[in-house]
C-alpha cells in the first residue's frame, strides 16, 4: 500500500476538488481576517515574523563569568521570541549563551567569558530571527 499512490479505503471517498478549495479558502480567509498564525492546535499565535541585523558591543567581561548587554529591539514584548545569531567573528574567548526580551523594545544578550582574563569585543553586526506573539 502506498502512502502517496492510488490507496483504496473501503467507505472512505477521496475529497472532492471543490471541498480541497473550501478548506483552502477557509486557512486563508482565517488568516487574512485575524492576521494572526497559529501552528497546531495548542501552539501559540502569531501575528508577525521578522528578521534582522542588530549592533551588540558589550563592555568588558571579566574573567570566569556570565556578562550581558542590552540593545534596542522597537516594538518587541517580553511576550515574544528572538532568536539570535552571533557573527563568525565573535571573540573565540566568548560564548554566547542566550537572549531574553526583558522589557518593552529591550533584548538582553548574555555571553560568557571562560577564560582568566577580561575580554572586551568591540560593536558586531548580529542576526536575529523575532517572532511576535499575538
Amino acid at each position: 500500500m502506498s502512502l502517496y499512490g492510488n490507496e483504496s479505503f473501503t467507505g472512505v471517498s477521496k475529497p472532492s476538488v471543490e471541498a480541497k478549495r473550501l478548506v483552502v479558502n477557509r486557512v486563508k480567509s482565517d488568516l487574512i481576517q485575524t492576521d494572526q498564525i497559529k501552528i497546531g492546535s495548542s501552539g501559540t499565535a502569531l501575528s508577525n515574523v521578522s528578521t534582522g541585523t542588530l549592533s551588540v558591543n558589550p563592555a568588558g567581561i571579566v574573567a570566569n563569568s556570565r556578562g550581558s548587554v542590552s540593545v534596542t529591539l522597537t516594538g518587541c514584548a517580553t511576550t515574544d521570541r528572538v532568536t539570535l545569531q552571533p557573527p563568525a567573528s565573535l571573540n573565540d574567548d566568548l560564548l554566547y549563551v542566550g537572549c531574553r526580551v526583558t522589557a518593552a523594545n529591550t533584548l538582553t544578550i548574555y555571553l560568557y567569558n571562560a577564560t582568566g582574563g577580561t575580554v572586551d569585543d568591540g560593536a558586531l553586526n548580529w542576526d536575529y530571527l523575532w517572532l511576535k506573539t499575538a
